[in-house]
This record gives C-alpha cells, structure tokens and sequence, in this order.
C-alpha cells in the first residue's frame, strides 16, 4: 500500500477544542492536518473551526479545518482533518 501522507506525524496529548466542543483524543498531527478521535460522526467536507496546544510550546493554535475522511470504530470516529488555516495566539499568563 502507497504511503500517502505527505507530512510526518506527530502524537499529540492535549485538549483539541472543536466549534466549542471537546474533542475525545487527539491521535497525532502533522503540518497539513490532525486525526482525532469523536464521540459523533461528522460529514466528509464538513468545515470545523479547532484550538489545541502542542507539547512544550506557549502558543495555542488555531486552525480552520475540513473533514477529509471518517472511519467507524468501537471506541468512536476516527477523523482525518486537513488544515485550510492555521496560526497561532501567544497565551498569555
């Protein structure tokens, strides 16, 4: 099978805030998007609005993503999310 993913991924642990709901898990994420793990089912194209942090880094991001692909499994949906736009919020303390 033909690797397709164009970007390495990282793991990632951190809350993944979605359209003002909480994301389950996040699996990982790379430059050009993030898998995560839902509760709810969402459509192929579906636009979704994210925040999340990645480890060791001050800055929150925020990303305005599509759904690229959705897979069915016991423990939720797997979702693939392609980042359109993405930056960043220094957290102030």
């Amino acid at each position: 099978m033909k690797e397709r993913r164009q970007f390495e991924r990282l793991r990632i642990d951190s809350s993944v805030i979605s359209d003002g709901s909480k994301i389950i898990k996040p699996v990982d994420v790379s430059l050009g998007g993030i898998q995560v793990l839902l509760q709810h089912s969402m459509q192929v194209g579906q636009i979704t609005d994210m925040q999340f942090f990645l480890p060791y880094n001050p800055h929150k991001f925020v990303a305005k993503s599509v759904v690229v692909w959705q897979k069915n499994s016991d423990s939720g949906f797997f979702t693939g999310l392609r980042f359109e736009r993405i930056h960043t919020v220094l957290q102030e303390e």
